[in-house]
C-alpha cells in the first residue's frame, strides 16, 4: 500500500470517523481505523458495532492495499505534524507515515478481525435540505426514552411516504414530531427507528448552507 495527502486533509477525515472510535471497549480491534488504498480513491472506516462510518475521497494512490491502524494513536501523530504532504507505505502489517523532516512506523492490527461493515442499499436515495435535516434531528432526539427496557422508545421513527417525511419520538410523557412536505421523495416509502446515537453525529457533518 503506497498514498499520499495533505495533512489538513487527513486529518479532517480522521476527525470524523474518530466519532465511533469507542475510547474502551472488551474488542479491541473496535480502536482501529481501516485505510483501504483503491484506485485514486481512499477509504477510511470505523466501528463501534452499532455505528459504522466510512470516509470515501479522491487520493493519489500509487499502490493498492490495506491496513487496520490504531485510531487515537494515529491522530496524535498526525495532528502534531506541520502542514505538508503525507505518505503513507507499509503492508498489511506495518506502516510507514512518511513526512520532509521524518518518519513514523506504527505496526498494523489483522486486518481479516476488523468487523466487516453493513453494506447499504444504495439504490433507495433521497434529497432534502441539509439545514431543515439537523433542525428535525435537533427537536425530537431529546424525547426518545432512555429506558432500554422499552427499545422501541430508544429511537426517532423516521416515515416517508409520497412527498412527506416525518420523524417522531417519545419517551411515553413527552413527544416531538416534525415533518416536512413537498421533499421530492421519489416513491421512497420506509418506517425506520433510529437511535439518537446516530442521528446525533449527522449535524457535524452537515453545514448551514448544505442542501
Amino acid at each position: 500500500m503506497k498514498f499520499n495527502l495533505s495533512k489538513s486533509r487527513l486529518s479532517g477525515y480522521l476527525q470524523s470517523v474518530l466519532q465511533v472510535v469507542p475510547t474502551k471497549s472488551t474488542l479491541p480491534i473496535l480502536s482501529n481505523v481501516l485505510f483501504e488504498a483503491l484506485d485514486d480513491k481512499l477509504k477510511i472506516s470505523a466501528t463501534d458495532l452499532e455505528v459504522s462510518i466510512t470516509a470515501t475521497f479522491d487520493c493519489a494512490v500509487m499502490k493498492k492495499g490495506i491496513a487496520v491502524l490504531p485510531a487515537r494513536i494515529l491522530f496524535d501523530i498526525i495532528k502534531e505534524l506541520p502542514e505538508s504532504e503525507i505518505t503513507f507505505e507499509g503492508t498489511a502489517t506495518r506502516v510507514e507515515i512518511k513526512v520532509p523532516n521524518g518518519s513514523y512506523k506504527i505496526a498494523c492490527a489483522a486486518a481479516e478481525d476488523f468487523p466487516k461493515l453493513p453494506v447499504v442499499n444504495t439504490k433507495k436515495q433521497i434529497k432534502i435540505d441539509g439545514s431543515e435535516f439537523v433542525t428535525m434531528i435537533k427537536k425530537t432526539t431529546f424525547a426518545c426514552s432512555v429506558d432500554e427496557t422499552r427499545p422501541a422508545l430508544n429511537g426517532v421513527l423516521w416515515s416517508t411516504k409520497g412527498d412527506m417525511m416525518s420523524m417522531v419520538a417519545t419517551d411515553g410523557h413527552r413527544l416531538a414530531k416534525l415533518a416536512l412536505e413537498n421533499t421530492k421523495l421519489k416513491g421512497v416509502s420506509e418506517d425506520i427507528i433510529i437511535p439518537p446515537k446516530v442521528l446525533n453525529i449527522i449535524p457535524k457533518f452537515i453545514s448551514e448552507s448544505d442542501g
